[in-house]
């Protein structure tokens, strides 16, 4: 990206993702593919089938080190369908929410720091008898 190109922050990330896909699938499933091709199936399944850019980089990632085999860029669409790899996505999601809400949880303190404990005392118990001893 050029230093006068100005983006949103989740649009420059969904950037780097599908340069990230890019880059995968040329060093790790063919170096001869016909870019503008694997362009088009990238897109189609981003931006047509609505497919979350960073689920399709795990699922890239994990068919890689899975050996499932992708014959074409066409094979993108069969591994975001693959049902393994739709249950280990959710599971990655999952721990990830279970550990960010664990860390939520130790970074907020609700216990009241040492010497600064609430006491209670109890009054003496009184009656309705005492009510009217202020009065004259």
């Amino acid at each position: 990206m050029s230093d006068n190109t100005y983006m949103r922050k989740d649009s420059a990330d969904e950037s780097a993702t599908l340069q990230s896909i890019r880059d995968l699938y040329r060093s790790k499933v063919s170096s001869t593919v016909v870019f503008s091709q694997l362009n088009a199936v990238i897109n189609d399944i981003v931006f047509k089938k609505n497919i979350n850019a960073q689920f399709l980089l795990f699922a890239l990632r994990y068919a890689v080190d899975n050996n499932i085999p992708i014959r074409s860029p066409y094979g993108l669409h069969y591994i975001v369908d693959n049902y393994r790899i739709k249950e280990a996505w959710k599971d990655k999601i999952s721990s990830e929410a279970a550990s960010r809400i664990r860390r939520e949880i130790e970074n907020t303190s609700d216990i009241p720091p040492a010497g600064h404990t609430f006491r209670y005392t109890q009054s003496p118990q009184t009656g309705f008898s005492d009510i009217f001893k202020g009065r004259s």
